[in-house]
C-alpha cells in the first residue's frame, strides 16, 4: 500500500539530523509529545474506513511511489506537517523553512490549511457544467485534505469518491445485461475495470533523479504558447471530474506523485492534451511508457472498424447515387476518460501545469498511454454489441426513440444541384 513505514521516517528524519544538526546543542528533530486536536466537528474518515467504503480497493499489483531508498527530508515533510504545530519548536519550524523557497510555501501552507473543511469535496457538483474556472476554493480543501492524509492521493481519491471513482454506476445491473451477449474475456475485463480500475497492473518505483528531471523539463512548448486553451481544457477536465486540481508544491512534497509531461494537439481546429509518456532528451530518461506493462491487457480490436464504416458509407452511395446521405455516430471523443484509474496510481499519472500554478490528479483514463486504448477496448466491443442487439429489440416502431432521434443536429442539405461522387463497385 502506497504509505510510508515509521523506519523509513525515521531513517530519513536520521540522516537530516546526522546532517545539519552537529552544530546545534540541541535535536533538531524533535519527537511528537500529546495528541493533536481534532479541528473537524467529525473526524474525516480514516484509511480503513475508505478502503472499506470505496468500491475500488487497494491492490498488490498496483502500486506508485519514488524508491524507498532514496527518499529524502521533502518525502517526509508531509508526514511531519500532519502533526500538531507543537511537534516541532517555533524555532525548528523556523530553521526547516529556510532550507529553500519550497519548504517555506509548504509549512506556510500548511499552516494556512491546517483544519480546513474539506467535506464540501464530497456534494453534488450540480452546476458543474456552467463552471467558467477551476475553483480555488476547492484546490484549498482537496490541499488541505492531501496534508491530512499525509500526501497519499489513493485517500484523497476514495475520500471525494463519486465520479473520480464512477461509485454511481450500477456494475451488477451492467454485468447482468450485457453477460448473454459479449465475449466471457470482454465481460471479465469489464468486471475488473469496473471493480477494481485500470490499468491492469503497474507497479512502479521511480528513481528520485528521473522524477526531478521530469518536474524541472515541466511540459512541451505547446502548453505555454496556448496556455489559454490549456486552461479552458483542464476547467473541462476538472468539472468532469477526470482530474483533482491540487497546488502545485504538492508534487515535490509527496513521494507518491509524479508529474507526466504534457503536449497539446491540434486537429481541425480542435485542441487536448496529451500525455507525452515517450520522449526522451537524454539517454538514461526514465519515461511511463518505459514503465507501463501491457502484459495481459485487454486485445485492441477497433484497427479495421473506421474501414468497415467507409466500405458502408460507399455501398450506401451505390444504393442511393443521387442523395445526399448523412451518417449518425456516437461521439465518443471522451471514451478513454470512462475507465477509472486505480487511486494507487492517480499520482503516477499525474501532471503539473506550472503557468496555473496547479497539480492535477488524473483519476479517469488518460490520452497518451501503452494501455489507454486497451483500458476501453472492452467497453467499446460491449457497445457495439449492445446497439445491435437493443436496435433488434424495436422492430417496426420508428417513433419508440423520437425523443432522443429529434436532439440529433444534421449537417445542412447539400444546395440543389450538386452532384455527388459516383459509387460504382461495391466493396465486400
Amino acid at each position: 500500500m502506497p504509505s510510508l513505514k515509521t523506519s523509513e521516517v525515521d531513517a530519513v528524519l536520521g540522516d537530516y539530523q546526522a546532517a545539519y544538526g552537529a552544530a546545534i546543542d540541541h535535536p533538531i528533530v524533535s519527537q511528537l509529545q500529546g495528541e493533536p486536536t481534532p479541528s473537524f466537528s467529525t473526524d474525516p474518515p480514516s484509511r480503513h474506513q475508505l478502503y472499506s467504503s470505496c468500491k475500488l480497493k487497494p491492490r498488490s499489483d498496483a502500486y506508485f511511489r519514488v524508491k524507498e531508498n532514496e527518499l529524502e527530508l521533502e518525502d517526509v515533510m508531509l508526514f511531519l506537517l500532519h502533526e500538531d504545530q507543537n511537534f516541532l519548536s517555533p524555532s525548528e519550524w523556523d530553521s526547516l523553512s529556510k532550507i529553500d523557497d519550497g519548504f517555506s510555501l509548504v509549512i506556510s501552507e500548511a499552516s494556512r490549511l491546517r483544519g480546513l473543511d474539506f467535506y464540501p469535496l464530497r456534494d453534488p457538483r450540480y452546476d458543474y457544467a456552467n463552471q467558467q474556472e477551476i475553483s480555488r476554493a476547492r484546490v484549498d480543501m482537496a490541499t488541505s485534505a492531501m496534508f491530512f492524509y499525509r500526501g497519499d492521493p489513493s485517500m484523497l481519491v476514495r475520500f471525494i469518491d463519486g465520479e473520480h471513482t464512477a461509485s454511481y454506476t450500477d456494475v451488477c445491473q451492467c454485468l447482468k445485461k450485457i453477460e448473454p451477449y459479449v465475449q466471457s474475456k470482454d465481460y471479465d475485463d469489464i468486471e475488473r475495470i469496473f471493480t477494481r480500475g485500470c490499468p491492469l497492473r503497474m507497479d512502479i518505483e521511480m528513481p528520485k533523479k528521473a522524477k526531478r528531471r521530469m518536474m524541472a523539463r515541466a511540459n512541451q512548448s505547446s502548453v505555454d504558447e496556448n496556455l489559454d486553451v490549456v486552461q479552458s481544457t483542464m476547467n473541462k477536465e476538472e468539472r468532469y471530474s477526470h482530474v483533482i486540481a491540487l497546488a502545485i508544491y504538492l508534487c515535490r512534497f509527496s513521494s507518491f506523485l509524479n508529474h507526466v509531461p504534457q503536449g497539446m494537439t491540434e486537429k481541425d481546429g480542435k485542441f487536448w492534451l496529451d500525455r507525452d509518456g515517450t520522449t526522451k532528451l537524454l539517454e538514461d530518461d526514465i519515461v511511463m511508457n518505459d514503465l507501463t506493462s501491457t502484459d495481459g491487457e485487454p486485445d485492441i480490436t477497433f484497427g479495421d472498424t473506421k474501414m468497415k464504416a467507409l466500405s458502408y458509407l460507399w455501398n450506401t452511395h451505390i444504393s442511393y447515387p443521387c442523395d445526399d446521405i448523412k451518417m449518425a455516430y456516437a461521439d465518443i471523443a471522451a471514451c478513454f476518460r470512462i475507465p477509472k484509474i486505480v487511486p494507487e496510481l492517480t499520482g503516477a499519472f499525474g501532471f503539473m501545469i506550472p503557468p496555473m500554478d496547479l497539480y492535477f490528479l488524473a483519476t479517469a483514463m488518460v490520452f497518451g498511454s501503452l494501455v489507454s486504448a486497451a483500458c476501453w477496448e472492452p467497453m467499446r466491443r460491449a457497445i457495439e454489441v449492445m446497439t445491435a442487439v437493443y436496435f433488434a429489440s424495436f422492430p417496426g416502431d420508428p417513433f419508440k426513440h423520437n425523443d432522443l432521434l429529434s436532439q440529433i443536429i444534421w449537417e445542412p442539405h447539400a444546395p440543389e444541384g450538386t452532384r455527388f461522387v459516383q459509387a460504382v463497385i461495391r466493396i465486400r
